[in-house]
């Protein structure tokens, strides 16, 4: 195959990483190989340099052909592997869900902060709103076992996702099916509501990757611009009812429209709101607290 001087695993971690390199930056490439090499043939990074002479055969190289033709066809990598990580959670995920991202690691860690330090016996009750995989309800389930945690997306394939891994998570949480839009509160007594829904602007694709727009589902990506802060009003309503006094709202928000959200969130009754940055200084998280 081009560009592949030999079989070993040296000369094809050479060939791979070159393969994609045109589409992916240096250390992407080489992030994105390592990945390969540990999921499909069990080798971490230390085998990767103490058995630099293993070699591999036919099979395994047009396996490998094959995951480089996939990744220049901008599939995402989660989806050829079928997995992604999310804190300490190995996720499964498909077409059907959003790959979790960093910026939602760090929603979730800020969510264990407030909670962390309470007694043990103090439980707390959490809906996540909008959930994909199960990201974020799963995580605050594990972290947080003092916790009970439901789980609610408008698409029966999310749920599927979302289930199958809090069973491998080892974790119980309620997943249904919701419409945040239309259906009425089926919650009550929250001490926490948490979403991270549909925030990116249509106007906004043009500044996309295609591995997202071709392969990520759009239901849970996109919002219209004549009402971009259509999910944030319908939780927002929906949180003041089903907050218990003085619970709190957590959401990822979109960058751009820090201010309009908090503003939003004011006008239909939450107080002490707060926008915090992301660990790349961008607006990206909201707090705000239902009055006592």
């Amino acid at each position: 195959m081009k560009g592949l001087k030999n079989n070993t695993l040296t000369g094809l971690l050479q060939w791979f990483t070159g393969s994609i390199s045109h589409k992916y930056e240096e250390k992407e490439s080489k992030a994105i190989t390592n990945v390969v090499f540990e999921h499909f043939f069990g080798l971490n990074q230390i085998d990767l340099i103490v058995k630099k002479d293993l070699r591999f055969n036919e099979s395994q190289i047009v396996n490998l052909y094959r995951i480089i033709k996939k990744l220049n066809q901008d599939i995402p990598l989660q989806h050829i592997t079928g997995k992604s990580h999310f804190r300490s959670l190995e996720l499964l995920v498909n077409n059907h869900v959003l790959i979790p991202r960093p910026e939602t690691e760090e929603l979730v860690g800020r969510i264990v902060e407030s909670i962390q330090g309470l007694p043990e016996n103090s439980e707390y009750t959490i809906w996540d709103i909008g959930t994909g995989s199960g990201a974020i309800a799963i995580s605050l389930a594990k972290e947080l076992p003092q916790t009970k945690v439901w789980g609610s997306d408008i698409s029966e394939n999310a749920l599927e996702v979302a289930t199958r891994n809090g069973e491998r998570a080892g974790v119980n949480i309620n997943f249904f099916k919701h419409d945040i839009l239309a259906e009425e509160i089926p919650l009550k007594e929250m001490n926490i509501i948490v979403s991270n829904p549909p925030y990116v602007r249509e106007s906004e694709k043009e500044k996309m990757k295609a591995n997202v727009l071709e392969y990520e589902p759009h239901l849970a990506l996109f919002v219209s611009d004549n009402d971009p802060l259509l999910f944030y009003r319908a939780i927002a309503k929906v949180a003041i009812e089903a907050l218990k006094p003085g619970g709190f709202l957590f959401a990822e928000i979109n960058e751009a429209l820090g201010k309009q959200t908090v503003e939003l969130l004011n006008s239909l009754g939450f107080q002490k709101t707060e926008l915090r940055k992301d660990i790349f200084e961008k607006d990206r998280f909201v707090k705000a607290q239902k009055p006592l």
